[in-house]
Parts: C-alpha cells; structure tokens; sequence
C-alpha cells in the first residue's frame, strides 16, 4: 500500500531565504512548493492539484498579496488562503477578513508555531471543504435517481400493460383451441358411435382396409 501523499503547502515570498527556512521546517509533514512571485505561484497551482493551502506575503514586487489571494479565491476555492504582512494595515486586515479572501492573518515576524497552527487550520478547512463538496455530489446523484423513478414508474406501468394484453391474447387463444378441440372430440365420438351402432363398424377393429371400405359401400 503506497503511504499517504502530504498536504500540498505553497509560500510565495519574495525573501529567498524565508522561502528555504519555511521549506526546511514544513517538510516533514507537508509537500512544500515555494514562489518568489505570482507568477510563479499561479504556475504552480495549475500545475499542483494537491495544494491545499497557499502562505502568501502580502508586499511583494508587482502585485499586492492580498489582490492576489483575491483573485484565486475564485478560480480555486477550496484552496485555503493565509495572508503574512509586515506591516499591521487595519484597513488591509479588515478587508481581508470580513471580504473572506483569507482564512488567516499573520503579521511577521510569525513564529513557527503560529505558522504551524495557521496551516494545520487551513488543511482542515480544505478537508472539510471536500467533504462537503462529495456530500453535495451525492444529493445530486440521489436526486437525479429519484427524478428518474416516475419516468422508470411509466415504463413499468407500459411494460406491465403490455404483458397484460399479451396474456389475455394467449389465454383466448389457448381457450378457442381448447373447445375446438373438445367439438373435435365429440364430433369424432359421435362419428364413432354412429358407425358402430347403426352401420356396425368398428374403425379399431383388427381387419384390413379393403374390408372396411367394403363394409361401407354394403
């Protein structure tokens, strides 16, 4: 049995050696890719389908963390999203927050143990997350199944119908046949009687044909 895959784990900041010291301590336990911008970042999460929780700085060259974050929030949202900043913006940390463009807010320097405890937050989120996701798939099939039930119901109903008549067929046929023969029947017993009885012929007699023809032309 292969082991469990990690946790997919992507920082992105531009500080070369926060990249590798965060990728030493999260190894263990996580799947760490690393960015130095987002460029590379979106790169990363097209082509990494296990990233479940992205640590991003929030001042960088070029675009802002935040605008970011913002912005994969659609195109990937059960990826859960933690904002790091140097600088305590009151109106950054409410936008970020009440706008639910990020799971977290950390403000650097974060230690490793409240780094630790934002990312373990974030994998549970993303499981719970697709826990709810393959729950909603499965209301979805149940409630496809029992729509189908009354158009299963008609064609029941017409295949039952159908089998219905054809039975009813069968037994008219089967009784016509049945009294036919029982006329048949009679007709021959009469046949019978009255060669018998009133020309004295017996047709099981042990006597050849040209005896019984001659007995008839008498």
């Amino acid at each position: 049995m292969a082991p469990a895959r990690k946790p997919g784990l992507l920082v992105i900041d531009d500080e070369k050696s926060l990249l590798a010291y965060l990728k030493r301590v999260f190894s263990t336990r996580y799947e760490v890719l690393t960015a130095e911008n987002v460029t590379e970042a979106e790169a990363l999460l097209r082509e990494h389908g296990e990233i479940k929780v992205v640590l991003c700085d929030e001042e960088m060259p070029g675009e802002k963390g935040l605008e970011f974050l913002s912005r994969t929030r659609f195109r990937t949202p059960k990826v859960q999203r933690i904002l790091m900043t140097g600088h305590t913006d009151p109106e950054t940390f409410l936008r970020a927050i009440h706008d639910g463009d990020v799971l977290c807010y950390l403000v650097k320097p974060a230690s490793p143990e409240a780094i630790r405890a934002a990312v373990e937050r974030g994998v549970a989120e993303h499981e719970k997350c697709a826990t709810i996701d393959s729950l909603i798939a499965e209301l979805d099939d149940a409630r496809r199944r029992l729509q189908a039930l009354p158009r299963m119901a008609r064609n029941l109903h017409a295949i039952a119908g159908a089998y219905g008549s054809f039975l009813r067929s069968a037994l008219k046929v089967t009784i016509l046949t049945a009294a036919v023969a029982l006329t048949l029947g009679a007709v021959s017993i009469g046949v019978l009687y009255v060669l018998k009885s009133h020309l004295g012929i017996d047709i099981f007699a042990d006597r050849h044909l040209s005896d019984f023809l001659e007995s008839v032309g008498k």
